[in-house]
């Protein structure tokens, strides 16, 4: 069958339209088959006898276009000599073989004139009560016999052999000149007892003399049908002798040529953009799949379907949530392979990262075991295996044989399938409640740099952290362009203003919060040297908050110079400097308020800048003349330099007291001093981040100065 398309979006329709009918004018013929139909009408007017019967095989696959075809070779025929009585027999809808027979013969009774042929119908009414274990099925017998149940009954008593019923039939049509075509469309629908009793009526029980028949089926679904029905082994051949003896012509469909196939595929994938509004974009990859698109989509059917079902997908998500490119190539292997298409999703770890979850421990070095996908191709018919692996490598390449298992694709400027945020988003066809639409991001993104910072501080301040990760792991792909310094010191402000209020205690090893600062580090390096040092420090200062900027400082740092002084520029040592300064001026005061320091203040992001990027020596000197004036003690100095860690399990995340940093300990202290020889406090509460508890963990941790008598008596 050849279907028709209407873009979905003229029709005001919410997908495309696209509908399998057959087509029965030959104008609309797009195949060049109106050539083959008139030969083959020809051959079957030329053929008519009154002394016999022809059966003709129209074959072809299942959407090569038979039923179009058929319907083309009944237009010539009729065109040729209207005088011909065309009907369709359709085997396929009955329930059994009795109604068979009955919808047969009925059918061919259609074919006769209302009037003047009420013998001939008695007769066919009498011989499908012979053939028909049912009679009563029969629809057609006419008013002289199925005018009442007792007229039926008499008729049924008074019943001749087949041959001479038969004959009586056959007699009758002869006189009646009625050249007749019947058609049986779907014979390769039937099972096989159905096949079975429709092969035995057009070679035997309706083998009336003048009546010619075309049947359409696929010659290989019949086949294995006949086969399967005779117990014969497959492939033996025993299906094609036996449709042999039924069909003395076999006409086959003309297959498409290769230009034919592209012109309409072509054809169907610009109509499906066209009704999604996409714009031409690379298909370089879908280009490179083009024998699997011939090997699969072999029939109009199969191209139209594949059109239809592109069109729709299309429409589910614009361009700027996925790649198109994806979406042509798993729309191809959804419609030529539904099965594995279904699995895919179960597959996800595999097909993302190419292993199985465990290690090579054979190889040198060390790699990942390849994932077994032989087993997601199991339900693939053999021969088609190759083209859907190439379809699985195409879109996931670490499935590819020559690839080596490793972590995800984690690019989301791609939109690939192979990605991992967007591997769901191709299977649900939308931007559910746990994705976050790329669109949406860039939209914000936009209206931070144009002065509207609240769109995507609501996105990356999202109470969802799966969500709010994902947000700020699009917009840092976003594509800015050239863009006015003072735009970006608003996107920057915006950004940094984010970060303090990202909770930091969320769950799992992926924080916003660091991914959020690390992008905002970036934007400053990239544009720095656009902006005074007055507006860096102004945008710094818009994180409202000295540890966050120390913290997104260091990723500066890192961006502009890779951390290092010697190729650090002087504008980023300059702004170091001065926050270094800072860094120990909150760490003495810390230290100064005792017990009173507010514990949930990160002091440890202002001892790590201080001590590696200030003036050590400066800030011990301090520290030390804090010691001597009594501002605070070595065990305040000890429990500023108890880590905090996080601990992660079923519950909220806990702080939970952790390692000492005693580098950094003894850059502060210098002096040796009885409290060194304390011991360890046993049963300290770890989950109690306190000043005083934690001054109790840090007793009897650490080791007595440098170059102190104590310590050069211990070595």
């Amino acid at each position: 069958m050849c279907g028709r398309h209407t873009c979905a979006m003229e029709m005001g329709a919410s997908d495309d339209d696209w509908v399998d009918e057959a087509l029965t004018d030959v104008k609309d013929d797009a195949f060049e088959r109106s050539e083959g139909a008139a030969r083959a009408a020809a051959l079957i007017m030329r053929t008519h006898s009154w002394e016999s019967s022809t059966v003709f095989g129209l074959i072809g696959p299942w959407g090569s276009g038979k039923t179009s075809f058929a319907n083309f070779i009944c237009s010539e025929i009729l065109a040729l000599d209207s005088s011909w009585e065309i009907v369709q027999f359709t085997p396929w809808a009955t329930h059994d073989a009795a109604s068979m027979m009955a919808e047969f013969y009925a059918a061919l009774a259609s074919a006769l004139p209302t009037s003047g042929a009420e013998k001939l119908k008695g007769a066919l009414g009498t011989l499908a009560s012979i053939s028909t274990p049912l009679a009563g099925l029969v629809p057609f017998i006419g008013a002289p016999l199925a005018g009442t149940a007792e007229k039926l009954g008499e008729h049924l008593t008074k019943q001749k052999p087949w041959q001479e019923a038969f004959d009586e039939v056959a007699s009758l049509l002869r006189e009646q000149k009625k050249q007749i075509l019947l058609v049986i469309d779907d014979v390769d629908r039937l099972q096989e007892h159905e096949l079975l009793t429709l092969l035995k009526v057009t070679r035997l029980l309706g083998r009336f003399p003048g009546v010619q028949y075309l049947l359409a089926y696929d010659d290989e679904t019949i086949f294995r049908t006949l086969e399967a029905a005779t117990s014969a082994l497959p492939n033996s051949g025993s299906g094609q002798q036996f449709m042999e003896k039924i069909v003395q012509y076999p006409l086959v469909v003309p297959p498409l040529t290769q230009t034919q196939m592209l012109r309409r595929l072509n054809g169907g994938i610009e109509h499906a953009r066209e009704c999604a509004q996409r714009t031409q974009g690379s298909e370089y990859r879908v280009s490179e799949a083009f024998d699997v698109f011939r090997n699969q989509l072999r029939t109009p059917r199969a191209i139209d379907r594949y059109s239809a079902q592109l069109a729709h997908s299309l429409a589910m998500l614009t361009s700027e949530e996925v790649d198109d490119e994806d979406v042509m190539l798993l729309t191809l292997l959804k419609v030529a392979f539904p099965v594995l298409h279904s699995h895919l999703p179960f597959w996800r770890s595999e097909l993302l990262t190419g292993g199985n979850g465990e290690m090579d421990y054979s190889t040198r070095p060390m790699t990942g075991k390849r994932a077994d996908f032989d087993r997601l191709l199991a339900s693939v018919p053999s021969s088609h295996r190759p083209d859907a692996m190439e379809l699985l490598v195409a879109l996931f390449p670490k499935a590819g044989e020559k690839a080596r298992p490793g972590s995800p694709d984690t690019r989301p400027e791609t939109r690939r399938i192979c990605v991992e945020t967007y591997f769901d988003r191709y299977f649900t066809s939308s931007i559910t409640s746990d994705d976050v639409s790329d669109v949406l991001v860039r939209t914000a993104v936009n209206a931070a740099l144009d002065g509207d910072g609240s769109p995507l501080k609501q996105l990356l301040t999202d109470p969802d952290p799966s969500r709010s990760f994902l947000a700020a792991d699009k917009a840092k792909t976003v594509d800015l362009g050239a863009r006015p310094p003072a735009s970006m010191t608003r996107l920057i402000t915006t950004v940094l203003a984010c970060v303090p209020t990202l909770d930091r205690n969320t769950r799992g090893f992926f924080s916003t919060r660091s991914r959020t600062s690390v992008w905002v580090a970036h934007l400053l390096a990239q544009n720095a040297e656009h902006m005074t040092t007055e507006e860096i420090r102004g945008a710094l200062a818009g994180a409202g908050d000295l540890a966050t900027e120390l913290e997104v400082w260091r990723d500066v740092r890192k961006f502009v110079g890779d951390d290092s002084e010697q190729r650090m520029p002087d504008w980023a040592k300059a702004l170091t400097a001065e926050l270094a300064n800072r860094a120990a001026e909150v760490l003495l005061e810390n230290l100064r308020q005792g017990d009173q320091a507010p514990t949930e203040y990160r002091i440890g992001w202002c001892r790590y800048f201080a001590l590696s990027y200030g003036d050590v020596d400066a800030i011990r000197a301090s520290v030390d003349t804090g010691l001597q004036q009594g501002e605070f003690t070595i065990e305040d100095v000890a429990s500023r330099v108890v880590g905090i860690h996080q601990l992660m399990g079923p519950a909220e995340p806990r702080d939970q007291l952790g390692d000492v940093d005693q580098a950094h300990f003894r850059q502060l202290i210098t002096r040796d001093d009885p409290w060194f020889a304390n011991d360890i406090v046993v049963g300290v509460d770890e989950f109690d981040v306190s000043w005083p508890n934690r001054r109790r963990y840090a007793r009897g941790r650490f080791t007595h100065p440098v170059g102190s008598k104590a310590e050069t008596q211990a070595n």
